[in-house]
C-alpha cells in the first residue's frame, strides 16, 4: 500500500502465498493514524479484492484494529475479523 494514497499501488504485483506488510487507514474515533499489519500471507486476489492472513501483529495494533472491527460488525465476528482481512484496493 502507498503512504501518500492510502491504496495498493497495483494488485498485478502480488500472488496468493506472497508475504506482505500491510499499512491499514481505519480512521478510528480519535485515532486517525494507521494500523500496521507487520506480515500477513495474500489468500486470493480478485479483480480489486485482496483476502490476507494476518500472521504477525503487534497486541497494541491488534487492540486497534479490535475496536475498529467492534464498531463494524456483531462482536463474535470481531476476532475471526482480525485474523482474516479483505482489503479492497
Amino acid at each position: 500500500m502507498s503512504g501518500a494514497d492510502r491504496r495498493l499501488r497495483t494488485p498485478g504485483f502480488l500472488a496468493a502465498g506472497d508475504l506482505v506488510r500491510v499499512r491499514l487507514w481505519l480512521w478510528l474515533p480519535n485515532d486517525e493514524t494507521y494500523i500496521v499489519i507487520r506480515l500477513a500471507e495474500v489468500r486470493w486476489i480478485k479483480n480489486q479484492w485482496i483476502s490476507i492472513d494476518c500472521i504477525a501483529v503487534d497486541a497494541q495494533e491488534k487492540a486497534r484494529l479490535v475496536r475498529y472491527s467492534e464498531g463494524q460488525m456483531h462482536r463474535r465476528q470481531v476476532h475471526a475479523a482480525c485474523e482474516h482481512i479483505l482489503i479492497r484496493a
